[in-house]
């Protein structure tokens, strides 16, 4: 049962990525890797399926504030404090994977078809709308 389980995780882990690295620009990551200046960023660039969410992030990010506008600033403040308190306190690959999915989930409703994510099935979590 144990052996099963974890094939499962690792076929979804694996169609996960290949959605991923099918849709995300090569580089991805939402900033240079070659920058990458602390823990969190050098993990981010290390996982190649971590570096695709978070150029997704960036794309959801910047789109929620375009759709956002007057707003934007609040996001911008909510965003902020996401990355110190959520996503840099994950010590692994399998926590940014997460927290990542979480946020997208947040974010997607503010999406405009175009840069939506898609072939990934995102947490059922309450939307920053």
């Amino acid at each position: 049962m144990r052996g099963s389980m974890s094939r499962t995780r690792s076929a979804i882990s694996s169609l996960l990525l290949a959605a991923l690295a099918w849709s995300a620009p090569a580089g991805a990551a939402s900033f240079p890797c070659e920058k990458a200046q602390n823990r969190v960023e050098k993990a981010i660039c290390a996982d190649a399926e971590v570096s695709a969410l978070d150029e997704y992030l960036g794309r959801y990010y910047h789109a929620a504030r375009a759709t956002l506008q007057d707003a934007a600033p609040c996001l911008a403040a909510d965003q902020k404090q996401w990355l110190s308190a959520v996503r840099n306190a994950c010590a692994d690959a399998g926590c940014l994977k997460k927290v990542y999915l979480e946020r997208l989930a947040e974010l997607h409703p503010l999406q405009p078809g175009a840069s939506s994510l898609r072939n990934v099935a995102l947490p059922a979590v309450a939307s920053l709308v």
